[in-house]
């Protein structure tokens, strides 16, 4: 399980997934960041994804949140709120998965202990989520321009091509579609070139 650290990172991984599927993520930090989170990834899935992002609460229980997945058209949702919830909130969740199941893509922000409860007490919602349980280090997403350019240094090492001839390949489609492609290309603020 690799640490994302940083919303673009969380991106590419987001481009990596069939666009027709209930795609769930789990997002592991601290509460304390999940406001901040939530609103920020928010902002961009919006510009990345073209189309409307949902942030919903388990603040008030299990039942309004289905209410509220089931009701809403927003084509991705960004879940929180879920400080108080317990096993049998997770178990009762994961027994009304039928309701949730939309062609979009959830995110779900969770503690460490939440993540845990989830993976081993919401069987169901634990298929969808598979993989895609990544701890986040919230605070770290936005590097220098110094940071940058070290970074697509080691990029341009790694696969020994340059900036053009990455964008050459994404422009024409025959841009592998490992990560490091998609980072690549974020940091030389080209994302759109990114396959979805």
């Amino acid at each position: 399980m690799s640490t994302i650290l940083s919303i673009d990172e969380l991106l590419q991984r987001v481009g990596a997934q069939p666009e027709d599927g209930n795609v769930w993520f789990v997002l592991t930090l601290p509460f304390a960041h999940h406001g901040a989170l939530a609103e920020d990834l928010g902002d961009v899935l919006e510009i990345f994804t073209e189309s409307s992002v949902g942030k919903l609460s388990g603040h008030d229980g299990v039942l309004p949140l289905v209410a509220s997945i089931a009701s809403t058209d927003a084509a991705s949702l960004i879940l929180s709120g879920f400080e108080q919830w317990t096993m049998q909130d997770w178990r009762q969740l994961d027994a009304l998965r039928s309701n949730l199941t939309v062609q979009r893509n959830a995110f779900l922000l969770l503690s460490e202990m939440a993540t845990s409860i989830v993976l081993n007490y919401a069987p169901n919602l634990a298929s969808w989520i598979g993989v895609r349980v990544y701890p986040f280090t919230y605070g770290t997403e936005f590097l220098t321009v110094e940071e940058q350019e070290d970074r697509l240094v080691g990029l341009r090492s790694w696969a020994g091509k340059t900036d053009d001839e990455i964008i050459a390949l994404a422009e024409s489609h025959q841009l592998s579609p490992e990560p490091e492609y998609g980072e690549w290309l974020v940091l030389l603020g080209r994302g759109d070139l990114i396959e979805r």
